[in-house]
């Protein structure tokens, strides 16, 4: 379940990405909803930047937990 609720995350991610942000300015141009977005274009780079960030952190823990490996204490290397 972890491995899916990562990879879930993890589309979300990809899909507020901010550099897709004139993709989807020009796919929405003409209607009003692209109107409202062209208005706020900042504050939707913010927005989807923090929201990019948020959910690439979560979604490779959820992945890393899912897997089961854990990072092993390091031993110090012997020297001759």
């Amino acid at each position: 379940m972890d491995r899916l609720k990562g990879a879930g995350i993890l589309t979300l991610a990809v899909l507020a990405c901010p550099c897709h942000l004139p993709i989807l300015l020009a796919v929405l141009g003409g209607t009003t909803i692209g109107a409202i977005l062209a208005a706020n274009v900042l504050t939707l780079v913010v927005v989807f930047g923090a929201v990019f960030v948020g959910a690439l952190t979560v979604g490779l823990r959820a992945l890393e937990t899912g897997s089961g490996r854990t990072c092993a204490p390091q031993q110090p290397r012997r020297t001759l």
